[in-house]
């Protein structure tokens, strides 16, 4: 696999997962290999997704924290203002 392909399938993860992707490279001991092989990119590629619930819980941008949305609270705010637009 070459490095343009590597990147090519990077941007298709969400970021999130670049972040775990990121923080594996990171813990690599050995410097970044000149070719890859089928086995240090799976481990490269190896991520753990997330749940809809831990993905609005975190802080990565694009999750509902960063948008300072706080779950059903959010949900009785945005019903309360729909209601409110229907009265007028």
């Amino acid at each position: 696999m070459t490095v343009q392909e590597l990147f090519e399938q990077l941007r298709e993860l969400t970021p999130k997962e670049r972040q775990e992707v990121c923080k594996v490279l990171d813990a690599l001991d050995d410097p970044l290999p000149e070719e890859w092989t089928e086995e240090t990119l799976a481990h490269a590629l190896d991520v753990t997704p997330l749940t809809g619930a831990e993905i609005a819980e975190s802080e990565a941008v694009g999750a509902w924290a960063h948008y300072d949305i706080k779950g059903a609270e959010w949900v009785n705010e945005q019903r309360a203002e729909r209601r409110r637009n229907q009265a007028l």
